[in-house]
């Protein structure tokens, strides 16, 4: 079953959701001992409706029953929050078993040119989002702050 299927079409109560939640955290965890590794981050994002990988937690168990109580938040099926690459074999995998493939891509130059730019824009903001991820929370911290003394909105 392909990840889209048991993240947003199936029950939460499933064996399906279940498992694909301990494959999430799996991945998680497995991200986080990486970036512990190099004094980076000692917490995960949390992918929930709610949180909206806004917010982290240091514990496991919080994450996972925030994602059986208010399920994953919509689209991320890619978790680039959680260690894996917009271009990753999983993710790939995953969008061939819902119906893409290369021959749906067109052929002629032009739209050679504009995919390969879109791909080099894609790993650019992949680069930004994955090896920075500080910059959104930043920019998250920096919009909660006034702007200046006396500012109210």
């Amino acid at each position: 079953m392909d990840r889209h299927t048991w993240m947003y079409k199936i029950s939460r109560a499933t064996q399906e959701y279940i498992d694909g939640v301990e494959k999430f955290i799996e991945c998680a965890e497995e991200n986080l001992k990486k970036k512990m590794e190099h004094g980076k981050e000692n917490r995960i994002t949390c992918p929930c409706h709610d949180c909206y990988n806004l917010k982290k937690y240091s514990s496991a168990v919080r994450i996972c029953d925030h994602l059986f109580h208010r399920g994953f938040m919509a689209g991320y099926t890619k978790w680039i929050w959680h260690g894996e690459g917009i271009h990753s074999e999983k993710t790939r995998t995953s969008d061939r078993n819902r119906g893409s493939n290369e021959d749906s891509i067109p052929t002629n130059k032009e739209d050679d040119a504009e995919n390969d730019k879109m791909n080099e824009m894609i790993e650019d903001v992949e680069d930004l989002l994955v090896h920075q991820p500080k910059i959104l929370e930043n920019l998250v911290d920096d919009s909660k702050k006034l702007l200046y003394p006396g500012c109210n909105d």
